[in-house]
């Protein structure tokens, strides 16, 4: 795969015992003095989602219709995570802790999940993901190099339940709280 004057591969892991898997972007570039921005999503072309859950940076479950979501938006969500249901079950995505930001003294939600159609000026039919933002939180935060020939892992948990999005959420808490 490629994204600007990055290439490599896609890879995925799956663990043992646990219903997660994480899809990575394994990406190089030979460039000198480049940067790069995480921004990953998953276009629903062509079948839609019914329903997209979120727990608001507070805590607060927010669940809306796919039909109400006509206009892209940038969520602040707590776990960074969102989840889509579909007719035959639901998934949900999350980046991995630990490795989505760079280091701060402190935390804000800088809104880095996004949902809707037509995001980023893309002709996407739906789409959700999870997203860097330029100016980050509005500090001078110079962004960090990437050495040339080095990989570096733009990953992205997703998980699969038979169940709506609001329980596959829930299982997303559940099971990050269990790596603590």
């Amino acid at each position: 795969m490629s994204a600007g004057p990055f290439a490599g591969a896609l890879r995925w892991t799956s663990y043992a015992d646990n219903p997660f898997v994480l899809q990575a972007a394994v990406l190089a570039t030979q460039r000198k003095r480049t940067a790069f921005l995480y921004d990953m999503g998953l276009s629903c072309a062509v079948t839609q989602p019914q329903q997209m859950a979120w727990n608001e940076s507070a805590g607060t479950l927010k669940s809306e219709a796919v039909n109400e979501l006509s206009k892209p938006r940038n969520l602040a969500v707590h776990g960074r995570a969102i989840s889509a249901g579909f007719e035959v079950g639901s998934l949900a995505v999350f980046p991995p802790p630990h490795r989505y930001f760079y280091p701060l003294d402190f935390s804000d939600n800088l809104k880095t999940t996004w949902v809707g159609r037509r995001y980023n000026g893309h002709e996407l039919p739906f789409g959700f993901g999870i997203r860097h933002d330029a100016g980050g939180d509005n500090r001078y935060v110079p962004w960090f190099n990437v050495p040339p020939g080095t990989s570096q892992e733009l990953g992205r948990f997703l998980l699969l339940c038979a169940n709506t999005p609001e329980n596959a959420l829930q299982a997303t808490a559940r099971l990050t709280r269990q790596d603590r």
